[in-house]
């Protein structure tokens, strides 16, 4: 395989009583928790100066389920790119020389490696993807002071027509449940930061299932339960159904338990959400790690302290669709299966990329 470097180029089953008695329970902590949004609750702990040196390999590999060959498929790769939470200093794309690839943008500013497979035959497998050295800074945090917050009036016209608009099928925000619910968390709150967090500690107290589906925000209301996409996409429907800005956040995240060996392997990849609160501009919020029956607050304000951000934007993308870590066309007629491969380094000299 030939490297092509890209143009500067995610208790047990219970009985009736005990179920009823924990959610009695869950309500409980609901109203306690909600309406309280301290300053000292969110205070980020001192910075450090602490940071990790990875090297990161993603293989995503397509397969013709199909006996007929299948022309000109196309697949979407987003570009990470510097962050406060991460300085990539390398980037190299992994091609076949036949495969042609540009660098495309789509509306949120993403980033994405445009791809072109030429021809894969029948049931021929084919691989693309990239390598990266990364340097993550997993303490960083931004500090909130929910006095400091502004209003809606002082976020910028442009974020808020672009990211508290509908999607159906993901926030659906004309779901009279989805519009109940918001109004219902957001009534007691002026404080912009209140709101969210009352919606960030109802969403908390759901239960994680991840079935391999993205069911839309009012069947995951219901349900109470879903998966890190399906925890965003309720929490960011929340926020917009009261008109606050959010996006999504995801990327890949190594999972390595104390005293395992490397390299360590991703196949699950994890997707959060971001809200835009004045002065602070994009927040991160992680309800899917802050879930539970006393649901925490420690990434508020914190993104995973594990995790290789690919992707940022709202739900649509022109060329990732609702995708986070990459996408394909033809999808019916292929396969994929996609891998990272984490290594630990050391890092690079700091000037980078």
């Amino acid at each position: 395989m030939e490297r092509v470097t890209a143009p500067n180029v995610e208790p047990q089953p219970a009985g009736r009583y005990n179920r009823a008695m924990a959610n009695a329970f869950r309500l409980c902590i609901l109203l306690l928790t909600v309406p309280v949004c301290s300053a000292a609750s969110l205070e980020a702990a001192p910075p450090t100066d602490k940071t990790h040196a990875y090297h990161v390999r993603c293989r995503y590999q397509l397969t013709n389920r199909t006996d007929a060959e299948l022309k000109n498929v196309r697949v979407h790769i987003p570009i990470p790119k510097d962050c406060p939470y991460q300085t990539i200093q390398t980037f190299e794309m992994l091609l076949k020389s036949a495969y042609e690839a540009n660098e495309v943008t789509d509306e949120y500013g993403q980033k994405i490696c445009r791809i072109t497979l030429p021809r894969i035959g029948p049931r021929e497998s084919v691989e693309v993807g990239f390598r990266c050295d990364v340097i993550i800074r997993p303490d960083h945090r931004i500090p909130l002071d929910r006095k400091r917050v502004g209003t809606l009036t002082d976020i910028p016209k442009a974020i808020r027509e672009q990211y508290t608009t509908n999607l159906k099928y993901v926030y659906d925000l004309e779901s009279p449940e989805i519009k109940k619910t918001a109004a219902k968390l957001a009534e007691p709150h002026r404080n912009l930061l209140d709101r969210v967090m009352a919606f960030h500690d109802f969403v908390a107290l759901m239960t994680y299932k991840r079935d391999g589906r993205w069911d839309p925000a009012s069947t995951v209301l219901r349900r109470k339960n879903g998966s890190c996409s399906e925890f965003s996409y309720l929490f960011c429907a929340l926020c917009r159904a009261v008109k606050i800005p959010t996006r999504f956040a995801g990327g890949t995240c190594f999972r390595r338990k104390l005293g395992a060996s490397w390299p360590v392997i991703d196949t699950v990849y994890h997707r959060w959400a971001e809200v835009y609160l004045p002065p602070y501009g994009w927040v991160p919020f992680d309800v899917t790690r802050d879930r539970g029956l006393l649901p925490k607050r420690t990434y508020v304000g914190a993104g995973p302290k594990n995790a290789l951000i690919l992707s940022r934007g709202g739900a649509g993308s022109r060329y990732l669709s609702n995708h986070y870590i990459g996408s394909n066309t033809q999808a019916l007629s292929l396969s994929r299966k996609r891998t990272f491969t984490w290594s630990p380094r050391q890092p690079l000299p700091s000037a980078g990329r």
